[in-house]
């Protein structure tokens, strides 16, 4: 049961209720079933043919291995692929100078795993029962993850592991093994989060500040990793292009898959006749394209989340709207005030930035406007210090730098 249990952990963002995944609005609504679940696990699996070569087991040996699945992750990890020995591994896409993971035959390696599976679902709750009709295909992986896993750090005796996300199958799988294996596990936080987010599993975590720490000990009693309040390296380009702003011309909307399409094009609407709007939605966005069509029809300047960074984004902005998203806290690390505007029709305050009253929330699209016009912005600078460690002192800008410092310094402690 202990390793069912464990199994079951690695799929973390599907299977736990704290995580709740399944109350959330994009998915309650949904009618699960297995035959969709089915449907979907194939889809991947035959996805996964383009994921078939082998140079995985051919990177450079007794090196670090940093795990990526996203290119919010890839942005993450980018600024130490120059400063240390580093093998950066993607997962479904590849990025420059990545090495990418061949899922097919951790697919293939799933047909002969299959009845592990089945013990997941007869030994799971009635959460995580539920759960399978929608993330089968993540529950089929776990076993032959940790299997091919095995296989690749024996080969490849990496001499530490990093990952940049906490709550899917791909990084907690390997985080595993690798401990079972004896090799140092780290990881780096790659976005704001939530108290929703699982208990640190890694030898050692870098947190962004102390936001983050208490967050992730907020359900933990007690924590054998070692936490560090570096910052982010994300936040390292943030810094410096930091600035005052006096006046707002240029908006930049940012977007998740929890916003309404009809709210956003009704806050463009309102918006475009007095600023210069950009729109961008989130990576993870599956309406990426309507997003794109929209700020075509409404005659803005689109920002691909796919093709242009985060950091280039701010660069051309003056300011940000968004509701519930860490590009919130971005903005103003780099001096630009931000707003949370109520972009949809639910109401919740994810990363607790309203609640720490470092922005003001709108609901009334005038007052918005008469604010941001008005240069009565209402954003607590200051308390990007709670978010951000290092945000005004000297050291600010230096995360990556002492990042690699301390993981040097935790291999030698081995």
């Amino acid at each position: 049961m202990r390793i069912i249990k464990s199994l079951i952990d690695d799929n973390y963002v599907y299977s736990s209720e704290r995580m709740g995944f399944l109350y959330e609005s994009l998915y309650i609504n949904k009618n699960f079933s297995f035959f969709k679940g089915i449907i979907r696990f194939g889809y991947c699996f035959y996805r996964s043919l383009k994921h078939t070569t082998l140079k995985i087991f051919f990177i450079k040996k007794r090196s670090g291995i940093a795990l990526i699945g996203s290119y919010n992750n890839y942005e993450t990890i980018k600024p130490f692929m120059n400063e240390m020995e580093l093998n950066v591994v993607s997962f479904l896409k590849k990025y420059d100078k990545t090495t990418i993971f061949p899922l097919f035959y951790v697919y293939v390696l799933s047909v002969l795993t299959f009845p592990v599976t089945i013990l997941l679902f007869v030994y799971g709750s009635r959460y995580v029962k539920t759960s399978f009709k929608y993330c089968l295909n993540e529950y089929v992986l776990i076993p032959p993850l940790r299997i091919y896993y095995w296989f690749l750090f024996v080969v490849v005796k990496p001499k530490f592991i990093i990952i940049v996300n906490d709550h899917i199958c791909y990084f907690r799988s390997a985080v595993k093994v690798a401990k079972s294996l004896s090799i140092k596990t780290f990881y780096i936080q790659h976005a704001s989060v939530t108290e929703k987010f699982p208990s640190l599993f890694t030898d050692v975590a870098f947190l962004d500040g102390e936001d983050s720490k208490q967050k992730y000990l907020s359900h933990t009693k007690a924590t054998t990793c070692k936490i560090y309040l570096t910052g982010s390296s994300k936040y390292d380009a943030l810094w410096h292009i930091h600035k005052p702003i006096n006046k707002i011309i240029n908006i930049g909307i940012a977007t998740n898959e929890y916003d309404s399409l009809e709210i956003v094009e009704t806050l463009i609407n309102s918006l475009k006749n007095k600023f210069i709007i950009y729109l961008r939605s989130h990576p993870a966005d599956k309406r990426f394209l309507k997003w794109e069509q929209m700020a075509k029809n409404n005659h803005v300047n689109w920002s691909s989340s796919h093709e242009e960074s985060v950091f280039d984004f701010l660069k051309s902005v003056d300011s940000i709207i968004a509701y519930n998203s860490s590009i919130l806290l971005e903005s103003m690390i780099t001096g630009r005030p931000s707003f949370s505007f109520q972009l949809s029709h639910e109401e919740f305050d994810h990363y607790g930035f309203q609640k720490q009253k470092l922005i003001k929330h709108y609901k009334d699209i005038n007052l918005l406007t008469d604010s941001i016009e008005s240069g009565r912005w209402e954003c607590d600078f200051t308390k990007c210090k709670f978010y951000y460690e290092l945000y005004g002192d000297k050291d600010a800008g230096e995360s990556t730098k002492n990042i690699i410092s301390l993981i040097k310094k935790e291999i030698l402690c081995k």
